[in-house]
């Protein structure tokens, strides 16, 4: 198998010869046979012989490697632990484990616990199917519920209303000021006619007139406003015509005045309220000159008959 021959010829007619090599034939090796079993981890081996010799030869036979069976679980998760399982060889005895994700909690549906009110946060819990692990949150404030605005009191000249909402749900209430939504004030000028001194009452000031003066009220916008007309205690009670742009007005029941909204201008005649035509005046002390009545003074009566000459030259001239 592994060295030479060698062949020879030889003469026919002497004794002379030649010799050459013949090549060594090499191994004639069988089939490889498997002379040591390969494990999960270790290698095997297998043999092949020569026919003609005692060679052999020998080569590895790779290693199996584990014969993992299916994963089967061998510790449980739990909603926070995870769990294991496990995988085990058919060949030895080697195993692989992996882990199982935990499970984390399985909350049930919210419950109250403690009711949300008006102005307090309440509270709901929740716990879990498969632990006595439980979780609380707060449940928000829920917040007034107004019903409409009721109005207590009216805005009214120079004061403000007042309105009031009350919760659907608890006591709790809101109350507002109702500003007085009148126009802005306006002077109201009063004239009066002839020499008489009047006192004009509003419910708060009383206000002077005098004869040949124009003193101004202030007063709201489109208001109306009433007032009583009181001659001074000097002059005894006196009637008066009280007009609005020329227009006589008419005394309430109580004898006071009202204007309408609006009004810049009134006058208050300090004469007599005149006679229908054809009628007598009711007031015998009306002056004929002036048509006014003169005050009961020094200077008061010293006009008067001076006007009474007056007035008789003027009827003498007109015969």
């Amino acid at each position: 198998c592994l060295a030479a021959g060698e062949e020879t010829r030889y003469c026919s007619r002497c004794d002379a010869f030649e010799t050459r090599p013949v090549e060594a034939l090499g191994h004639d090796f069988g089939e490889w046979t498997q002379t040591a079993d390969p494990t999960c981890l270790a290698a095997g081996e297998e043999t092949r012989y020569c026919s003609r010799c005692d060679a052999f030869e020998t080569r590895p036979v790779e290693a199996l490697g584990h014969d993992f069976g299916e994963w089967t679980q061998t510790t449980d998760p739990t909603c926070l632990a995870a769990g294991e399982e496990t995988r085990y060889c058919s060949r030895c005895d080697a195993f692989e484990t992996r882990p199982i994700e935990a499970l984390g909690h399985d909350y049930t549906a919210w419950t109250e616990v403690t009711p949300a009110t008006c102005t307090e946060a309440g509270e709901e819990s929740r716990g879990c199917s498969r632990c006595d692990n439980t979780e609380t949150r707060p449940v928000e404030a829920l917040g007034h519920d107004w019903g409409a605005w009721v109005i207590v009191t009216e805005p009214a000249v120079g004061a403000d209303g007042l309105r009031r909402r009350e919760c659907t749900c608890c006591d709790a209430f809101e109350e507002e000021a109702l500003p007085y939504t009148g126009e802005a004030t306006r002077q109201i000028q009063f004239v009066v006619s002839g020499s008489m001194h009047y006192l004009v009452h509003l419910s708060s000031s009383d206000y002077e007139i005098y004869s040949r003066t124009t003193p101004a009220i202030y007063w709201y916008e489109n208001v109306p406003l009433t007032f009583d007309v009181v001659t001074h205690a000097e002059w005894g009670d006196r009637d008066c015509v009280v007009s609005v742009n020329g227009q006589e007005i008419s005394a309430n029941e109580d004898g006071s005045y009202t204007i309408p909204g609006g009004t810049d201008y009134v006058k208050i005649n300090c004469y007599a309220v005149s006679a229908q035509e054809g009628e007598q005046t009711s007031h015998s002390d009306v002056c004929s000159y002036c048509g006014q009545v003169h005050p009961n003074s020094f200077w008061g009566r010293l006009v008067a008959i001076i006007h009474a000459i007056f007035a008789f030259f003027k009827n003498l001239f007109k015969k």
